[in-house]
């Protein structure tokens, strides 16, 4: 028996490489609450946030097909470490930029490494994993990068009340760490055969899933848009407009990671185990709608960071169910591929989101929340359709017709 097929290496692998990824969601977070401040300081315009996160979105948008068949060539472990180095490299150069050029390449290379490190990390879980485990896994992905962001900001906001270039250098010596730690401890299992091995196995899949992975996937770039325009436009907000502190910005999101932390592991696994996630996906999508459109037009500081919690408690639930629900796109048994179109798509979203709320902010700040709200419905819609062409590849559609129509044998 392979190491592959052996349960007991597969947990330990997998959970080897939650612990990276928990790590490598802390460090590559703990500078994202100064880095307001950072363009305030530099004299930078409103609009240079969204631009240089667009620049970073943009490249990890084009190279995730490129991660995703390096993840098959060489395997996730050496793509993930690779990944981390870059970033690191990216991070040294950034902290010491002063232009505008300078800002966007440095965050294009940092776009390259972190969408390497996305992508391996989920090609390994799906390879480590068994079928009926994979779901949870996933989830544990999904919920380990809310709770490291949210750790992250909390000790990068905490750290950069002191010394913005402190939180640079801290993050940077943790990076390179963890490119030794990755390298020394963590290895990549046996695959099975490709779906060019199993001759009839995928094929069939891969051409009738073709429409469908398609609509589901604009769901994913959609709801990525309005997530990204939402998160950017409340960073500068809360810097910018309610004028508060570094430390406090960490705070709320230290705040805001523990909420979706309990929402992930309560209401969040019993969606993924209990309902159908296709279907389910579409009222949390909707409930994000209208969180998003509903906190601008609240005044009260206090009152306003509890809207946000609530919005982004909402928010923590979808992104693991369209984890999830990429696996089941990813029959053929291709991780790597799969997972670097799904973060693509992923990715493609966030640039054009931190594009759009960079520029609308300067036309009013509270834009970017609405306009987060529309896209929202629009995903929402995806998702609708996603589950309509589902259900009739399944000829499950669940009404009385069918059925009636099954149990008749039409």
């Amino acid at each position: 028996m392979t190491a592959y097929s052996k349960m007991g290496y597969r947990r330990v692998s997998a959970t080897r490489l939650l612990i990276f990824h928990l790590a490598f969601a802390v460090i590559s977070n703990c500078v994202n609450p100064v880095t307001p401040a950072l363009f305030l300081e530099l004299g930078m315009p409103d609009y240079m946030f969204g631009v240089a996160f667009a620049a970073m979105a943009g490249a990890s948008f084009l190279f995730s097909p490129f991660w995703g068949k390096m993840c098959r060539r060489i395997g996730s472990t050496k793509v993930f470490a690779l990944g981390i180095l870059l970033h690191a490299v990216a991070q040294s150069f950034f902290s010491i930029s002063v232009t505008q050029t300078g800002i966007v390449v440095w965050r294009m290379l940092a776009g390259v490494a972190c969408s390497a490190s996305t992508i391996s990390t989920m090609s390994y879980l799906m390879d480590v994993t068994e079928e009926e485990n994979r779901y949870r896994f996933m989830l544990y992905h999904s919920a380990i990068a809310t709770i490291g962001c949210a750790v992250g900001y909390s000790i990068g906001g905490m750290i950069g009340t002191f010394s913005i270039m402190l939180v640079f250098r801290l993050q940077v010596t943790a990076m390179l760490v963890s490119f030794a730690a990755i390298c020394f401890t963590l290895r990549d299992p046996e695959r099975p055969g490709t779906p060019a091995e199993q001759p009839g196995k995928g094929k069939e899949k891969a051409g009738t899933l073709r429409l469908s992975s398609l609509i589901f996937l604009t769901a994913v770039f959609l709801s990525s848009f309005a997530t990204t325009a939402y998160d950017n436009a409340y960073n500068y907000y809360v810097k910018a407009a309610l004028n508060l502190p570094n430390y406090y910005n960490g705070l709320i999101r230290a705040g805001i990671g523990v909420i979706a932390l309990v929402v992930d592991f309560t209401v969040g696994l019993w969606m993924i185990r209990k309902t159908n996630s296709r279907k389910t996906i579409i009222p949390v999508l909707i409930l994000c709608a209208v969180t998003s459109g509903m906190v601008p037009f609240i005044k009260n500081v206090s009152f306003y960071i509890m809207g946000n919690f609530i919005f982004y408690a909402f928010n923590s639930l979808y992104v693991p169910m369209q984890q999830a629900l990429v696996t089941d796109e990813g029959a053929s048994g291709d991780s790597g591929t799969i997972a670097g179109l799904f973060t693509s798509f992923l990715f493609g979203g966030k640039v054009l989101g931190a594009l759009f709320a960079g520029f609308i902010y300067s036309m009013g700040n509270k834009l970017p929340f609405f306009m987060a709200s529309g896209f929202f419905l629009l995903s929402a819609a995806f998702a609708v359709i996603n589950y309509r062409q589902t259900c009739r590849k399944n000829k499950d559609t669940g009404s009385f017709i069918s059925k009636y129509r099954e149990r008749r044998g039409y």
